[in-house]
């Protein structure tokens, strides 16, 4: 008979797993099939607008960071049931309890350093002129500086 904690890991790895290809799909959907207005005058050689299952691709961006969401609290249970095995083979590959402490703390502040970048970076504006589409890559924005 399988334990508890056996069939709860089952279902959060399996749910982990279908989010993650989940994630890959939308990403590969967004780039490459709903792709952005610059790309799409080029392509169909007007303006149009590009819907799969009546969403364009800032609502599949959207539910792509939900899911994305979802996604990273999965892996904090998991982590969280696992948490033994992760302090038992940490403490084995790094055998100085200060170091640990050290790397500890430097990898969960830059985990939440990620987490709040998104809301305190400020973009960058660039002035565009008349006729200059939109969706300015790389390349047009280090030629406006």
């Amino acid at each position: 008979m399988l334990s508890k904690k056996s069939k709860t890991n089952f279902f959060i790895n399996g749910a982990m797993f279908f989010l993650m290809s989940f994630m890959t799909s939308s990403g590969l959907l967004m780039k490459f099939v709903l792709i952005p207005g610059s790309q799409r005058q080029e392509k169909f050689g007007r303006n149009v607008d590009l819907f799969l299952l009546g969403m364009d691709r800032h609502d599949w961006g959207t539910i792509h960071l939900v899911v994305g969401c979802v996604l990273i609290g999965l892996l904090a249970v998991h982590i969280a049931l696992h948490w033994r095995e992760v302090t038992g083979i940490f403490s084995k590959l790094v055998s100085s309890h200060g170091l640990r402490a050290l790397i500890g703390w430097i990898f969960a502040l830059g985990c939440a350093l990620l987490l709040i970048l998104p809301f305190i970076l400020e973009p960058t504006l660039v002035e565009r002129g008349p006729g200059a589409g939109t969706g300015a890559g790389w390349g047009q924005m280090q030629r406006a500086r």
